[in-house]
């Protein structure tokens, strides 16, 4: 409409005169430059200023919000922080998840199977909006299970950076007995298949994707299976680019800043990862030699995907969401020593950094609990929903926090 006053002024400048334009145009306010795009939420469509910049005016992007995600949640790579983001997101959108009946893993160290999923928890017609535990990738069966149009991301990490985390974190040391620095010196034929739980060890990235064993590859191979995965996966996030990714994964998910904004969790404390050598450094790299590929490839295509999006706007969506993350930390963080900081559910193991949130604001805890209590929540009220016989919307499905029994919101009329 402004546009418009401007444009009606300058036509009348022939019957007016120039005094009387300049007359109209003070009573004209034209928009100010705001550092954050518009977004507006109406009837499930978000619609988004995607270019305040342009000559045209602001060119809008209207979307429905996807709510169908298949998520593989890679070892030490930001995956607790992104996991958590999406687990919020399905707990206040009444979402369905593929859960295991007990932990955190559904799959691994087999790759995924359909029948895997329990009884318990299925969905009539067998498929679900998200997929957010631990699994080792099996496409052909997850696809079964997903909703047709679910998008499918994954997150890498560079790979020395992420084996010195996973040693730490799960004490590779006693289970390997011996050093960072000797475990260095051996064969890849000795380590490859030396996995502590049948899980955890070299080249992580590739294990959790489906891959075991390159001993015997020729790297045309490991170049094929990559051009594979690239087919796989909608976007493969990258932890050194952290908020970069979460702006692409909004972007892709047609979510708000807020869906994505987060609290870092399950992050090693300072100083516990090990100092070691140039030499051992090259050592790890070579036996971590398909991550490191595996990485590079992946890292290639998002460095373009950033290019596409555009560098300037990025560095926009970039600050937006920092912002965002600072207005949570405002919010919920409180002193470790404050009588209102949350300790139920907070027990993370000790090499993590602990992060105190304010105990009397749900969405504060839930930033930052345990995994497995935030699980535990969400696979009891699948459970309730599924005993009910999938009546009303899994959101009116309430778990009791005490006594952990499965009860109905008798408000929403159901049984």
């Amino acid at each position: 409409m402004t546009c418009d006053l401007i444009v009606r002024a300058l036509q009348k400048a022939r019957t007016w005169g120039l005094a009387a334009v300049l007359v109209t145009l003070m009573f004209v306010t034209l928009p100010s430059r705001s550092p954050y795009p518009s977004i507006r939420v109406f009837d499930g469509v978000t619609e988004v200023a995607t270019d305040p910049s342009s000559v045209s005016g602001i060119q809008r992007r209207r979307c429905s919000p996807h709510h169908n995600l298949m998520f593989l949640k890679t070892h030490k790579a930001a995956s607790s922080t992104t996991q958590r983001i999406f687990l919020r997101y399905a707990k206040s959108h009444g979402l369905t998840l593929l859960l295991p009946g007990k932990g955190n893993y559904l799959g691994s160290p087999l790759p995924f199977r359909a029948a895997m999923v329990p009884t318990s928890l299925r969905y009539p017609d067998g498929t679900y909006n998200m997929m957010l535990v631990h699994t080792r990738l099996g496409v052909d069966d997850l696809t079964k299970v997903m909703k047709k149009d679910a998008v499918w991301v994954t997150i890498v990490r560079e790979p020395l950076a992420l084996w010195q985390s996973l040693w730490s974190y799960y004490r590779m040391e006693k289970f390997y007995k011996m050093t960072l620095e000797q475990f260095a010196e051996m064969p890849y034929t000795d380590v490859v298949r030396w996995r502590r739980a049948k899980r955890f060890g070299i080249h992580q990235m590739f294990f959790d994707m489906g891959y075991g064993s390159f001993e015997d590859s020729h790297p045309r191979e490991i170049a094929q299976a990559l051009k594979r995965l690239d087919k796989v996966f909608d976007l493969v996030m990258i932890t050194e680019r952290y908020d970069e990714s979460l702006v692409l994964l909004k972007e892709l998910m047609c979510w708000t800043t807020d869906d994505v904004a987060y609290l870092s969790i399950n992050q090693g404390k300072e100083g516990l990862k090990e100092n070691i050598s140039r030499e051992t450094s090259e050592k790890l790299r070579q036996l971590s030699q398909p991550d490191i590929e595996l990485y590079n490839f992946f890292y290639n295509i998002f460095d373009r995907k950033v290019s596409e999006f555009g560098r300037a706007k990025m560095e926009r969506e970039v600050q937006d969401l920092r912002e965002a993350n600072e207005r949570l930390r405002r919010v919920c963080t409180v002193e470790k020593t404050s009588p209102n900081r949350a300790q139920k559910n907070m027990n993370w193991l000790p090499v993590v950094r602990q992060v105190a949130v304010r105990k009397d604001d749900q969405t504060c805890v839930d930033l930052v609990r345990t995994e497995m209590s935030f699980l535990d929540e969400l696979r009891e009220r699948q459970k309730a929903w599924v005993k009910g016989k999938w009546q009303r919307n899994i959101s009116d499905v309430i778990v009791a926090k005490d006594t952990q029994t499965d009860t109905y919101n008798k408000t929403k009329g159901v049984q």
